[in-house]
């Protein structure tokens, strides 16, 4: 009976001794992914000449560069006035960015908003299951998603300067008129929506029918349809007008082939806009019904036409 008691008790205090481990791996993972300690570089899973697979449009003419973040961490909010030196200056040459968020997309991009740092995506992911052990941890990815380079923690100043001239060394954009559509040219939903107000000056154009306008379009966008560009746009809009235009209204099947990651209307309406001495046009990347999903304000039963020599229009 004594020997009975003896295992049954070794029994018990086994499973609290593995319930216990399980308990501090559990925590310390938790702590690593909540970026409660700052993580040497070296903890970093994800290393270069890897493929990392992102969950976003492939891009084949600009790199990415990946922030992996959370909401509660420290280390990240500590890291911000950085990031935001790294995004203005990533919007300036071929380089995209990426935000990666355990949490929802929704709170990601609230929280981006409230620290007033703009990246081209927002998006929710296991971190773990790409690699990304810690957090913050910052990746630069090629073209073809093959890792160059990984920074985890807070970066010291030698760091900080390291990854700058990496951005640096990327190519700037070209624009020239005429040339087209271009992955340059794009302006993420997510950006679109942290912007609190229209930048002053800049026409939101929605160059698809007269008819689909009519039933639905982003609040403030003024109706010029692809096929009358080439005639109103000299008249209607001075050269250094910043134009944004949008172009799919996102209903089922109605999507386009696309040129570079934009549907082809949009691609042949930047061509019309550059060819009629526009130099300042963006492409929205994404549809109306991704715009109302993410919440947009969204339109409809109004019809806004844009009006000849208005909102930096100039006399034919």
């Amino acid at each position: 009976m004594n020997r009975a008691r003896q295992i049954f008790a070794w029994a018990v205090n086994a499973l609290s001794l593995l319930v216990l481990v399980a308990g501090v791996i559990v925590l310390t993972k938790n702590a690593l992914l909540d970026g409660n300690a700052t993580a040497p570089a070296s903890m970093a899973a994800v290393s270069a000449g890897e493929t990392l697979s992102l969950p976003v449009p492939e891009d084949p003419e600009r790199r990415t560069l990946v922030l992996a973040l959370s909401t509660d961490c420290p280390y990240c909010r500590a890291s911000l006035p950085f990031y935001r030196r790294v995004s203005a200056l990533s919007d300036k040459r071929m380089v995209r960015t990426l935000a990666l968020f355990p949490s929802s997309e929704r709170i990601g991009s609230e929280y981006l908003a409230s620290e007033r740092l703009t990246v081209d995506f927002v998006r929710q992911a296991d971190l773990s299951a790409l690699g990304i052990v810690a957090v913050p941890t910052v990746v630069l990815v090629d073209a073809k998603g093959r890792i160059e380079q990984t920074w985890t923690g807070k970066l010291s100043d030698s760091q900080e300067k390291q990854l700058l001239e990496q951005l640096r060394s990327a190519s700037a954009p070209v624009r020239t008129a005429g040339s087209g559509f271009r992955g340059t040219h794009l302006l993420s939903l997510e950006a679109f929506l942290v912007e609190k107000a229209t930048p002053e000056g800049r026409v939101i154009l929605d160059t698809r029918t007269r008819d689909d306008f009519a039933k639905a379009h982003l609040a403030g966008a003024r109706s010029l349809p692809a096929d009358e560009v080439p005639v109103r746009a000299r008249i209607e809009l001075a050269p250094e007008t910043p134009v944004l235009l949008y172009c799919d209204d996102g209903r089922p099947g109605s999507r386009r082939p696309t040129i570079s990651g934009a549907r082809t209307l949009c691609g042949a309406s930047v061509l019309l806009l550059e060819l009629s001495g526009i130099k300042q046009v963006r492409v929205l990347d994404a549809n109306l019904d991704e715009a109302r999903n993410a919440g947009a304000d969204i339109r409809a039963s109004s019809f806004l036409s844009l009006p000849p020599r208005t909102l930096g229009g100039r006399a034919p």
